[in-house]
Order: C-alpha cells, then sequence, then structure tokens
C-alpha cells in the first residue's frame, strides 16, 4: 500500500501550497497540522497491516556513533546546532521571526511536532517497504530522499529564479537545495538503520533550535550552507 502513503504525500503537499494557506492562522495551524497528524495515522495502520516496524528497526551494523542510531542522530544534530553557535559568536546573532507568547509556543509545538511526525513515518514507513528486496536499498533510500526534498522545497522558494538573478539562483542551489538533499539523506539513512526515532531525533533537535531558540545565528548564507552541507555529510560517514 505504498502507493497509498505516496499519494497522501502529493495531496497534502498540494493542499498545503494553495488552499491551506488561504486560510490564515486557521490552515497553517490547525488544518496543516490536523492533516500530518492525519498522515501519522494512516502511516501507522498501513504499516499494521503490512506487519511492517517503522519506529526502531533492529541493527543492521555496528555503530561508530552513540550507542544506538536514534542517539547517533542527537550526535549529529547537537554537532551541527553547536557549529551555527560558534559562528554567531563572530557574525552575530538576530532575533528569532516566530512569536513567544505563551499561545504562539503551544501552536508552534504542536504544528512542527505533527510536521515532524508525519514526515518521519512516512519515511520509514516508504524505506522498509522498499527494502524487503535487499538488492536495491541504495536507490531506494536515494529515492525516498529525494522525494522528501521536493515535499519540502515550496513553489514560493522558486518564484523569481532566473538566470538573470544569478545571485537569488546560487543562493537556492546553496542555501536551500543542497542542504535539503544532504539533510535528507542524512535523515533517511538514520531512519533505514533506526527507524523513525532516528530521524526524528535528529531532525527534531534542530528543527526545536530553530523555532524555539530566542536568538539564532545570523551568518550569510553560504556558511549556512556549508554547515548545512558538511555536517550531514560527516554524519552519515561516521555512522
Amino acid at each position: 500500500m505504498w502507493y497509498l502513503v505516496i499519494g497522501f504525500l502529493f495531496l497534502l503537499y498540494l493542499l498545503l501550497n494553495t488552499i491551506i494557506p488561504n486560510q490564515g492562522t486557521l490552515g497553517t495551524y490547525i488544518l496543516g497540522p490536523c492533516l500530518w497528524t492525519l498522515l501519522a495515522l494512516t502511516i501507522l495502520l498501513i504499516a499494521r497491516h503490512d506487519d511492517l516496524s517503522i519506529l526502531k528497526f533492529n541493527r543492521v551494523r555496528r555503530l561508530n556513533l552513540g550507542n544506538s542510531p536514534a542517539q547517533a542522530g542527537l550526535l549529529i544534530a547537537g554537532f551541527q546546532i553547536s557549529l551555527l553557535v560558534i559562528i554567531g559568536l563572530f557574525t552575530g546573532f538576530g532575533t528569532s521571526p516566530y512569536s513567544f507568547t505563551p499561545l504562539s509556543i503551544i501552536l508552534n509545538i504542536f504544528f512542527v511536532s505533527t510536521v515532524l511526525i508525519g514526515t518521519e513515518l512516512s519515511r520509514a514507513y516508504l524505506i522498509k517497504r522498499g527494502l524487503r528486496s535487499r538488492r536495491y536499498t541504495s536507490s531506494i533510500i536515494v529515492l525516498t530522499t529525494f522525494l522528501f526534498v521536493f515535499i519540502q522545497i515550496t513553489p514560493n522558494q522558486l518564484i523569481g529564479l532566473t538566470f538573470a538573478r544569478p545571485d537569488l539562483l546560487f543562493e537556492f542551489i546553496g542555501k536551500i537545495l543542497i542542504t535539503s538533499i544532504t539533510i535528507n539523506l542524512l535523515a533517511s539513512y538514520l531512519s533505514y538503520i533506526g527507524g523513525a526515532t532516528a530521524s526524528i531525533a535528529y531532525l527534531g533537535t534542530l528543527y526545536a533550535f530553530e523555532w524555539f531558540s530566542p536568538f539564532l545565528p545570523n551568518p550569510h548564507w553560504t556558511i549556512l550552507a556549508l554547515i548545512g552541507t558538511i555536517v550531514p555529510a560527516i554524519g552519515f560517514i561516521l555512522v
């Protein structure tokens, strides 16, 4: 039933980039998270029907980093955040664009957690479902990676990208596209060796820092792209 999961993801992508934003706060913080929650519940039911364990896989090889895939994800995310903070000491910090009123924090937690859980349960299911045949391990991981890269890039990020503005084009490629590929590749590999809990540990730590830190490092986008590319690559090699 993997095709139902992919179909749901594409439908969700379509709704989140067309109808949902037009509903304002209700759409962004209520309807959108409810759809991600529905996706997560659907994944759990389908995984149970297919007799697949997607939350935590058996260890497939000895780990060189941490005692478990989830711990490895936490360590890599912590290292990535530490580098950003160190860079921020030299380049400066900016205030977070997100509100920190009690209601806003609750809404942001609901929003981020539903997106994270829905995404990573889908990732883990597609990988585990595709790996019933071990012959295509690399292909499944790569295809899953690019599926979620596509889903995470919004049409608004593509608007205005032309060869007439190479600065915007290079910034999109470096800061968004390549960074998204490397982060998603690591998340997919962590999901492969440790299930959804491993990729949630990695991405959840990064999201928590981005969304709930009142001050964020404010380096040039090239530095952000460099850290967002090199650290996941190193983490991938170490794991």
